[in-house]
C-alpha cells in the first residue's frame, strides 16, 4: 500500500466517522477502542448478550478478538457473528493448509523466502 492510498483510507474514515463493534477481551478491548477513536472511527465495546445485538445491527464493521474469552463474551460472539460464515473460512484455511503440504518450493539450499535477494533467478 502506498502513502497516497494510506491517506486516502484515513481521510474516507475521518469523513466517515464509521462505527466499529469490537468483541475483545478485557485487556486488548480498551486498546483497540482507543485506536479507532484516534483514527477518527466510533467504537463500541458492549458485550452482554442483552446488548451485543443491536450494537452490531448499528455497527459498519465488527472486530473479535478470540483470545482469552470469558463465557460470556463467547455468547456474545455467537450473537453477534455470522457463525456460517466463521464454519466457511474455516474449512477453507484447513483445505489450503492441507494443499500447502503438497506444495514444493526452491532447491533447498536454503529458505528461499528468507534471503529474496540471494536468488538465482537465471
Amino acid at each position: 500500500m502506498s502513502t497516497e492510498q494510506a491517506a486516502d483510507i484515513l481521510h474516507r474514515v475521518r469523513v466517515n466517522r464509521p462505527r466499529v463493534h469490537c468483541l475483545m477481551n478485557s485487556v486488548a478491548q480498551k486498546f483497540t477502542a482507543d485506536g479507532i477513536t484516534a483514527v477518527g472511527g466510533i467504537p463500541s465495546i458492549a458485550s452482554s448478550v442483552d446488548e451485543v445485538g443491536s450494537f452490531v445491527a448499528k455497527a459498519d464493521a465488527m472486530t473479535v478478538n478470540f483470545g482469552t474469552l470469558d463465557a460470556d463474551r463467547r455468547k456474545a460472539i455467537l450473537l453477534a457473528v455470522d457463525v456460517d460464515a466463521v464454519y466457511a473460512a474455516k474449512g477453507y484455511l484447513q483445505a489450503a493448509l492441507q494443499a500447502s503440504n503438497d506444495l514444493r518450493v526452491g532447491h533447498g539450499r536454503r529458505p528461499v523466502h528468507h534471503f529474496p535477494r540471494g536468488w538465482d533467478l537465471s
